[in-house]
């Protein structure tokens, strides 16, 4: 049997801004957003470190030159998102499943928004950067960021329109809680 290929850096570095209820919890959703921000900024940094010169590096996602890069930057679909129609028929909360990243519910979300509802797409944390961040994160950290988002989307509902959570796998777990 071979050996295994080295850990590469996206595999062992950990970013310090992400979210963490214990830390943060008592943000509302504009906090968590710069939070957000501040943590993919911080994943900028990070990247631009590591020797470009890799071969591993080359073929990945994280790879600012690379073609994959946009899994990682593709902004705003890597990071939470909101859109919002010039005629609001009704609001919806969307969550993504384990491991994956907004990214995945920009078709429902976007076929929500054709439809009249403003959408907001949540970054769960531990998703969306570096798989390392996995390791970081915790259920009550997800809990936590979808009562921040869930506060925010009813706060921004007016009365008697449409309000939907929905979520697939994880995501869906924690929409039901």
């Amino acid at each position: 049997m071979g050996a295994l290929p080295s850990l590469q850096p996206w595999h062992t570095e950990r970013l310090r801004e992400e979210f963490n209820a214990r830390r943060h919890g008592e943000i509302d959703f504009a906090g968590y957003l710069l939070r957000e921000a501040k943590l993919f900024d911080e994943l900028r940094e990070k990247v631009a470190t590591w020797d470009a010169s890799d071969e591993a590096l080359v073929y990945s996602r994280f790879n600012p030159a690379g073609r994959l890069s946009l899994l990682v930057e593709g902004a705003p679909y890597n990071r939470s998102f909101r859109l919002t129609p010039a005629q609001l028929v009704g609001s919806a909360l969307l969550i993504h499943g384990l491991s994956d990243s907004p990214y995945s519910m920009k078709a429902l979300a976007e076929s929500l928004y054709a439809r009249g509802f403003e959408v907001t797409v949540l970054r769960v944390p531990g998703h969306g950067t570096l798989p390392s961040m996995m390791t970081e994160m915790t259920a009550r950290d997800w809990k936590a960021a979808v009562r921040i988002a869930a506060r925010d989307v009813a706060a921004r509902a007016s009365a008697g329109q449409l309000f939907y959570v929905g979520g697939y796998s994880t995501g869906g777990t924690l929409a039901l809680q």
